[in-house]
C-alpha cells in the first residue's frame, strides 16, 4: 500500500473517500461509472503537450508565463460544450486560489486549461470577471487529447503530486467536500470530511423548482426558497453551489434551530439573451442532502 511520506494517509483511503464524496454529489445509481472512473484514474500521469503556453491577463493584455513546479497543483480542464460561463465559474475559482495563495504560500499551483470555440468571448469573459490568474487557451485541444479525459466534466479537474501524478479527482469549484478533501490532502490533515461528523437532522425545501417565466435578459431576476429543520439537531448549511457562473445564492451560515427556517436568495444575471435550465445544489448536515433545485426562465 502506497502512502505519502510522513504522512498517514494512504493513496487508498483517499481512492475510498472519492467514491463516497462523488456518490453524495452523484447520486447512487452512478456507483458504478464513478467507481470505474476513479478507479481508472488513481495514480495516473498527467501530460502537458510540448507548446501549451500558460498566460496572464492584465491591464489589457496577455502576458505569457512559465508554471513553476510545486508540491501540488490543482489541474483543471473545461472544453468548449454548453454554457462557457457556467463551466468556468471564474469568480468561485478566484476566490479558490486566492485562498490557496494566501493559506500554502508557493505550495500549490492551479493550471486553469480551456479549450473555447470562440477565442474572443472567452477572452471577453476574462476581461469582464477581472481574472487574473494564469490560464492556457489551448486551442487544438492538445492536452485533451494527449490525456484522453473524460467527457464528464465531474472528471476533468485533478489534484497532482510534484511529479504530475494523480493524487485525487473532482471539481473542488462544483462540490465542497472535493474541495475541503483537496486543502486537507495540501495540508497534510485528515483526508476524512469533517462536515460527515456533524450531527445529522432532517430537512425540508420549500420547493424544487423555480420558474422565472419571460423577461427582457439585462433585468436582473430573484428569487427565494425556504429550508427548514424537521429534526432534532441544529442545521447547517454548508455551502451552496450554483451551475452557472451567472446565477449566485446568499444563505446565512448560522445554525437553524429544531422547527425554524433560513431563507436563500437566488439572483439570475443573464449575460446574453437564452433559455436556462440551471441547477443550485445545497449541502448541509441533513440526512437527505445535498438537495438540489431546478431553476428556468427565458431571457430575452
Amino acid at each position: 500500500m502506497m502512502c505519502w511520506n510522513k504522512r498517514k494517509v494512504c493513496f487508498k483511503s483517499v481512492f475510498y473517500i472519492l467514491i463516497m464524496i462523488l456518490l453524495c454529489s452523484c447520486g447512487e445509481s452512478q456507483k458504478d461509472h464513478i467507481e470505474q472512473l476513479v478507479k481508472a484514474w488513481d495514480g495516473r500521469i498527467i501530460y502537458y503537450p510540448a507548446d501549451l503556453k500558460f498566460c496572464s491577463f492584465k491591464k489589457d493584455s496577455m502576458y505569457n508565463l512559465q508554471m513553476p513546479v510545486r508540491e501540488y497543483t490543482i489541474v483543471s480542464y473545461v472544453d468548449s460544450i454548453g454554457c462557457m460561463s457556467c463551466k468556468l465559474q471564474l469568480q468561485d475559482w478566484k476566490l479558490l486560489i486566492s485562498h490557496l495563495d494566501d493559506s500554502f504560500k508557493e505550495k500549490v499551483s492551479c493550471l486553469l486549461i480551456f479549450h473555447p470555440k470562440n477565442k474572443e468571448m472567452l477572452l471577453d469573459l476574462l476581461y469582464r470577471k477581472r481574472f487574473t490568474y494564469p490560464v492556457c487557451i489551448d486551442e487544438t485541444d492538445s492536452f485533451n487529447k494527449l490525456n484522453h479525459l473524460s467527457t464528464d466534466m465531474t472528471f476533468q479537474t485533478f489534484l497532482l503530486d510534484k511529479n504530475a501524478k494523480v493524487i485525487a479527482i473532482g471539481n473542488p469549484i462544483h462540490s465542497p467536500l472535493v474541495k475541503e478533501l483537496y486543502l486537507n490532502i495540501i495540508s497534510g490533515k485528515e483526508t476524512f470530511s469533517q462536515s460527515r461528523s456533524q450531527s445529522l437532522t432532517f430537512a425540508f425545501l420549500s420547493k424544487d423548482n423555480i420558474n422565472m417565466g419571460d423577461f427582457p435578459w439585462k433585468q436582473k431576476q430573484e428569487a427565494e426558497v425556504t429550508l427548514s429543520n424537521t429534526g432534532e439537531k441544529p442545521l447547517v448549511i454548508n455551502d451552496v453551489i450554483t451551475s452557472c457562473g451567472c446565477m449566485t445564492a446568499e444563505f446565512d451560515k448560522k445554525p437553524i434551530n429544531q422547527y425554524k427556517s433560513a431563507n436563500i436568495r437566488i439572483t439570475y444575471e443573464a449575460e446574453y439573451p437564452e433559455h436556462f435550465d440551471k441547477t443550485i445544489t445545497i449541502y448541509c448536515n441533513a440526512k437527505d442532502s445535498p438537495f438540489q433545485l431546478k431553476v428556468t426562465g427565458n431571457a430575452k
